[in-house]
């Protein structure tokens, strides 16, 4: 669960190499769309060493 402080247009997040599409957007809050990709962002954190998250504004202002 992410939030960037204002509704995104799209959110995402790299941990590591791995790139995750926060897909499941209410309001200001995103999510992984499915379980199994909560899981994947779980074990993505547990090998990764830095974590960035992308979010983009209905604007498209971009804020990391």
């Amino acid at each position: 669960m992410f939030t960037p402080g204002y509704p995104p247009k799209k959110v995402s997040l790299r941990v590591g190499t791995q790139t995750f599409d926060m897909s499941l957007i209410r309001g200001e809050w995103a999510w992984a769309k499915t379980a199994s990709e909560d899981k994947e962002i779980l074990a993505a954190f547990q090998r990764g060493r830095t974590a960035t998250i992308t979010a983009t504004s209905q604007r498209s202002i971009i804020t990391q």
